[in-house]
This record gives C-alpha cells, structure tokens and sequence, in this order.
C-alpha cells in the first residue's frame, strides 16, 4: 500500500485474507484495514465499510485499542469519501482522543491517510465547522466512538 501499487496491495490482502485461517488470526485485522485504505484510494467507497468493520471485530477480539483507533479511522475516511464531513470531523476527534489516550500515532501509512481524508473534511466544512464537529468526537468514550462509527455501516445497509 505504501508504494501506491493499490491493484497489487489488493490482491495481496485479498490472498492473505482467503486462507482460513489468517481470518481468524490476529492478523487480520490489519489486512482488512489495508484493504479498506486501497478501496479509499481506488475511490470504491462502497466497499469500505465492510473492511473497517471486520478490522474493528477483530482488533476488538484482540483487545488492540491501536488497532480499534485506526479502523474508526477508517470509517471516517469513508464519510469524508461520501460528503459526511460532519460525521468524519466527529471520528477524527474520537481517534485523536483514543491515541492520546494510549500515548501514541497511528503507524505512517494509516497516519497518511488520516492526515488526508480529515484534511478534506476540514476543507469542506470550514476550520471552525470542523473543530466543533472534532471536538464532539473527542468527548465521546472508545465505546460510543465505536457505536458512532457501526450506526454509519447499518444505515448504508438500509
């Protein structure tokens, strides 16, 4: 994903991901969270949530709150992709929190994207728009960040 080869990145995550196994590893919570990164850059937004969502089910079984952070990420990159910017400045400041919280950043390339699609909700909504949208967000608890983010995935699925 890193040298933006996304039809390669796809297909590597999408073999990773078809042994049996590495599906219920804890592994693959980071293949589905690349995979949801590639659908963002190949702008096939409808396939985005169905990735974030089985990463959060598994950082959740694992108990990586990293790992919980960068897929509500995720699900932020998808609002901003489909025009809810408020939605998306709202989870930005949830996964802020939560990586204040641990003391720590997203890893790089799950930081660049971040640093994109929040960069194109701040500039479809305005610097003060934005901020009081991210704060919002940043008063929420990792468990209501988490129910934000899934209420989006059940509303697209009608």
């Amino acid at each position: 994903r890193g040298e933006r080869d996304y039809a390669a990145a796809r297909a590597y995550y999408e073999e990773a991901l078809a042994h049996e196994a590495m599906e219920r590893s804890e592994w693959a919570g980071n293949a589905h969270v690349n995979l949801g990164a590639v659908c963002y850059y190949e702008a096939r937004y409808d396939d985005m949530p169905g990735h974030f969502g089985k990463s959060l089910d598994a950082f959740l079984r694992t108990g990586d709150h990293l790992g919980v952070a960068t897929a509500l990420s995720g699900f932020g990159a998808h609002a901003a992709a489909t025009g809810d910017t408020e939605r998306a400045a709202r989870l930005a400041g949830a996964v802020e929190a939560i990586c204040e919280s641990l003391g720590t950043r997203l890893d790089i390339s799950d930081e660049v994207l971040f640093d994109d699609w929040r960069a194109r909700a701040r500039e479809a909504m305005g610097g003060s728009g934005y901020e009081a949208a991210a704060v919002e967000g940043r008063r929420m608890t990792s468990q209501q960040a988490i129910d934000y983010a899934l209420s989006e995935t059940q509303d697209s699925r009608g």
